[in-house]
């Protein structure tokens, strides 16, 4: 029963590795260039069968002591470069199908020597030295160097490549990522000049609104220095301050206030509070109104919120209730809009209010 066993294992897995190899070297051999990737794409079907095989048959070899010349000393060490050497020499198999009709440019540079050839030595060889691993009988009269060589020479090069190919891989990962940050700095230095003419356009009394965005602490350092000066030539920036606290661009306001201070910060700890609190109400209709909502949807202007009723509650003021109206805002419920998100700013007050009810 064993050996019925055994043998159907080894007809299974030779079966496996000679459908994905002798595959291979057919589209290989194929002088049909293929349209929309079609070479790549037969190989990659063909990959599975091919990957399979080579495991199973050249594990079940290891097993059987088919690749004890492989590392002799180290059993772990034979697994690994046997199954190492096989699963490289299918990559090389499989890209040398693939790229055979390409241009030079479109290879791998660890596959341009190999790429013409490869397919049609690497299949017949793989699918031979798996089966003189598998059947002890087969190689009986055989010379060792004669099947241990070739099979020796094929998985050295195909390591080599697989190597090859995973040092272009990484070295292609390092120039993209270089190229990212090399777009996302051009794209910042294009926003910053952009925003900065912005800035030098703008009329402080007529865009006080516009240039309080780029005074947060956040903005680049020349873009807020000069949008910091403009805003500090407004004939009465307090009471302007005051309006939009009040009404509807208290964002903004409080955008400003959380980085800088006002010419006098008490006479705006009224309006403070009621910004805060209109703040809740535009959090409420948020809750209420907005079909998708993110963890962080209401993150930044949390943050401003907290950075702002710190900064006057040490000035005597007292912003318990409205943080508290915050939270229940985030409370609103949304009937019609499901799954239910999880906000981070609920965690953020919850820690905010417990440290508040700690303190003496």
């Amino acid at each position: 029963m064993n050996a019925l066993l055994a043998s159907f294992l080894n007809i299974l897995a030779l079966a496996g590795l000679a459908l994905g190899a002798f595959g291979m070297l057919l589209v290989g051999a194929s002088s049909d260039p293929g349209r929309d990737g079609g070479r790549a794409l037969m190989c990659l079907m063909l990959s599975l069968p091919l990957a399979a095989g080579l495991l199973l048959s050249y594990g079940l070899g290891v097993a059987r002591d088919g690749f004890g010349w492989v590392a002799p000393g180290s059993r772990g060490l034979q697994w690994l470069l046997v199954l190492a050497a096989a699963l490289s020499a299918g990559l090389v198999l499989a890209g040398s199908a693939a790229l055979r009709l390409e241009p030079q440019s479109q290879v791998p540079w660890a596959l341009w020597p190999l790429r013409g050839w490869a397919f049609a030595v690497w299949a017949p060889l793989l699918v031979a030295g798996a089966a003189l691993a598998l059947w002890p009988a087969w190689r009986a009269g055989l010379p060792a160097w004669a099947w241990r060589l070739p099979l020796a020479a094929l998985g050295s090069i195909s390591l080599l490549a697989a190597a090859g190919l995973l040092v272009q891989a990484l070295q292609l990962g390092a120039e993209r990522d270089a190229a990212r940050i090399e777009q996302r700095l051009q794209d910042d230095a294009e926003r910053d000049r952009w925003v900065m003419a912005e800035v030098e356009r703008a009329e402080v009394e007529r865009d006080l609104v516009g240039l309080m965005n780029q005074t947060s602490r956040f903005e680049s350092p020349a873009i807020r220095a000069r949008a910091l000066a403009k805003v500090a030539s407004h004939s009465d920036l307090n009471r302007a301050l005051d309006e939009m606290l009040r009404g509807g661009w208290r964002d903004y306001a409080l955008t400003y206030l959380e980085s800088n201070d006002a010419p006098d910060n008490r006479a705006l700890m009224p309006a403070v509070q009621q910004a805060l609190l209109g703040l809740a109400e535009d959090w409420r209709d948020s809750m209420r109104r907005t079909h998708t909502l993110q963890p962080d949807a209401f993150d930044a202007q949390l943050r401003r919120a907290l950075a702002v009723a710190e900064k006057f509650d040490a000035l005597g003021g007292d912003h318990l209730a409205a943080m508290r109206a915050l939270r229940a805002a985030l409370d609103e419920p949304r009937p019609g809009y499901s799954p239910p998100v999880r906000l981070n700013a609920v965690a953020t007050l919850d820690r905010w209010l417990q440290q508040r009810r700690a303190r003496p």
